[in-house]
């Protein structure tokens, strides 16, 4: 199994399932352009009255074909871009970013978890006139989206370092027309899908701090700066829900000394990197405060001590943490 595992990568190395980068961009471009028929056709398949006849379908596969098919349908795009479907989340299973189910639910932003969360809603009090199902489709349309954004962030770094900032920009761009419809933005900022695309719970360890040696290696100082910004303070919010959520069920306080071993024993891959994208900021501040300069850029806006004392949690562990697979 492992074997077959690493083959894969390899396949995927240099290009997602054999498509090239511009492809993909050009696909998501496609689109961004037949946004509002995208939007009509999900209302109509998921949402409308005829959606509400298909209300008893629970399989989370069935739905994701469906919200596909609303995409790919509408969009009208040529035989190579119908062949990308569903190529870049196979590319990023097969980078080692497997994910764990433990309960049933979506451990990610997923428009199908929103498909089936709006259904259980609005068959338990009433379901929205025209309007707002509309106003909801737009919504499933922008996770949608993300969602390949995300996975494209990833791709960046197929055919080498030297291309990923340029390609990294090209993401934006996109981001930014998604953006441009009005509605508040999930993301603004490409450099923060980087580290949204590695956030669900996976069974690997290698995959993420292989992304690092990339990020490591690649792009100027304030954009790689960025990067471990977004990577810390993501990090730093899911270890802080996780202390709330460990000291309510065990009724201890925060720093009781049980409510952190749980923490140490469950969160070690995210105790990890935490540490790791807080090292180059806590670097790059020291340096800049040896030069005289406070504020430097690309490092305003992150509150460093703060981001230190967040990470208390991962001081002085007691004994060897586990994680899901040390691979």
């Amino acid at each position: 199994m492992k074997s077959l595992y690493f083959r894969r990568s390899r396949q995927c190395s240099v290009r997602p399932m054999g498509f090239a980068f511009s492809a993909h961009t050009g696909l998501l471009e496609q689109f961004l352009a037949r946004r509002q028929e995208i939007v009509d056709h999900i209302e109509r398949q998921l949402l409308s009255a005829r959606g509400k006849a298909f209300g008893k379908i629970t399989d989370r596969g069935l739905l994701d074909d469906m919200l596909t098919r609303c995409f790919f349908e509408s969009a009208a795009p040529s035989r190579q871009a119908s062949q990308l479907k569903g190529t870049l989340a196979a590319a990023h299973i097969a980078d080692g970013f497997e994910p764990v189910r433990t309960d049933g639910y979506s451990r990610e932003l997923d428009p199908v978890e929103l498909v089936l969360r709006a259904r259980h809603k609005w068959d338990s009090d009433r379901w929205p006139g025209k309007n707002g199902r509309i106003a909801y489709a737009q919504n499933l349309y922008a996770v949608f989206m993300l969602r390949h954004l995300q996975h494209l962030s990833l791709r960046i770094w197929d055919d080498g370092k030297d291309t990923a900032a340029q390609r990294l920009q090209e993401v934006q761009h996109l981001l930014d027309l998604l953006n441009a419809a009005g509605a508040a933005p999930i993301v603004r900022d490409a450099r923060w899908l980087i580290q949204t695309a590695q956030g669900p719970l996976t069974r690997h360890l290698k995959p993420y701090f292989k992304v690092a040696d990339r990020i490591a290696g690649s792009f100027a100082d304030s954009d790689r700066l960025e990067i471990h910004k977004a990577g810390a303070a993501l990090a730093g919010g899911h270890l802080r829900s996780q202390l709330r959520h460990r000291s309510r069920e065990t009724g201890q306080t925060f720093d009781h000394p049980q409510v952190l071993a749980l923490m140490r024993l469950s969160s070690a891959m995210d105790i990890a990197l935490l540490v790791r994208d807080l090292v180059p900021l806590l670097h790059a501040y020291s340096e800049a405060r040896k030069a005289g300069r406070r504020h430097a850029a690309g490092i305003g806006g992150c509150d460093h001590s703060r981001a230190v004392r967040r990470s208390r949690v991962a001081s002085h562990p007691p004994g060897s943490p586990r994680s899901v697979d040390h691979d």
